[in-house]
């Protein structure tokens, strides 16, 4: 199951990247498109539309990353908890043993 959620954050993240990549060469061609004076509104609605989603998938990426964050910590918190039960198990047991001797 954890890998199959790191593909999907590596491939929201990949998609980022295009999203951004994408964002990037409109604004390069809404440039080139002031400097021609030329198919301006048709650029600036490129632009415009890469711009919203570059956006909507980076709040996208921001709540995944905020409940990973919290996946973690909750998982974090349990493996803790595990391990002191398992540590006061051990010093149970090592007690147990020790007592006979006394």
């Amino acid at each position: 199951m954890t890998g199959s959620r790191r593909t999907g954050a590596t491939d929201l993240l990949y998609r980022r990247m295009r999203c951004l990549a994408n964002y990037e060469a409109a604004n390069k061609n809404l440039e080139r498109a002031r400097g021609r004076n030329k198919d301006i509104p048709k650029a600036e609605t490129e632009q415009n539309t890469a711009c919203t989603k570059f956006e909507d998938i980076s709040t996208l990426a921001k709540t995944e990353l905020k409940e990973l964050k919290r996946r973690r910590v909750a998982a974090f918190k349990k493996n803790l908890a595990e391990l002191a039960e398992l540590q006061m198990r051990h010093s149970r047991v090592s007690t147990l043993s020790i007592r006979p001797d006394l």
